[in-house]
């Protein structure tokens, strides 16, 4: 069969081509049509254009597709959702290619009650590529004011204002330590606050922080199917349980998110 098909909670039914192939000295290009059916009917063309070079292969991927007329406000907001889908896939397809193995793991453990949480942070911002790095830079400055200020805390946290799901794909976030109780000192430069007692779809991840991204659509996707609506006022946030501090294996790493609901 030339063509692959599957259902998907929020595309409907989901059609891609195999891909049909012309190359010459220089340049493959492969060509498929993707098409689905919710919110709406919609097709479009997808193209890759794979160059060799001295590192291994360069590979560009356009996409090409009509809105509905009265989708067309939305067009930087889902290029911005496609954009964040097809690199944390092409992340998932490179480590399997070159390892033989994807290091990550995501499970729903299903609704839960989180306690209060109370957190001493530093929010910042960033784009979704750089946001790696960046997160670990901040931390290392939390920790540097937590210990120049004597403070101890109980574990860490991230919390996400906006995940990069805009024109500009930048993402909006909190690193923060967790605190016994409120710190009755102020700290020039950092948010103090806390996490109120909320019911929260819990998902547990292992693995590599790169792939954690799999884990939160995991999470947003199963809020959509189950008829379960977010609460908005309480951001999602994620607890590291074992980090990389902790074990230099990755399948030891273990991540706790949380989106809060109703």
């Amino acid at each position: 069969d030339s063509t692959l098909s599957w259902p998907h909670v929020l595309g409907g039914t989901v059609r891609i081509t195999r891909p049909e192939s012309q190359s010459n000295d220089t340049l493959l290009t492969l060509n498929q049509k993707l098409s689905f059916t919710k919110p709406f009917v919609c097709n479009a063309t997808i193209r890759w254009s794979i160059k060799p070079n001295q590192q291994g292969s360069e590979v560009t991927m356009q996409i090409e597709g009509i809105l509905p007329f009265w989708y067309r406000a939305l067009t930087q907001r889902t290029e911005a959702i496609l954009y964040m889908d097809i690199d944390r896939s092409l992340n998932t397809l490179q480590d399997f290619a070159e390892k033989g193995e994807v290091l990550s793991e995501t499970h729903i453990e299903g609704i839960t009650t989180n306690p209060q949480l109370y957190y001493i942070g530093i929010r910042n911002s960033c784009p979704v590529n750089d946001l790696d790095s960046v997160m670990q830079n901040t931390f290392i400055e939390l920790t540097r004011l937590l210990q120049l200020n004597e403070v101890e805390s109980t574990g860490t946290l991230s919390s996400y204002y906006d995940f990069g799901i805009n024109a500009d794909k930048k993402c909006d976030f909190l690193c923060a330590a967790i605190l016994p109780h409120p710190l009755e000192k102020r700290i020039e430069g950092v948010e103090q606050g806390r996490i109120k007692e909320t019911k929260a779809l819990k998902i547990r991840f292992s693995g590599e922080y790169k792939h954690i991204a799999n884990a939160w659509v995991s999470g947003l996707t199963y809020i959509r199917a189950k008829g379960l609506k977010q609460r908005k006022k309480i951001r999602p946030y994620e607890i590291y349980i074992q980090t990389d501090a902790n074990s230099q294996s990755p399948y030891e790493w273990q991540t706790e998110l949380y989106i809060p609901v109703r």
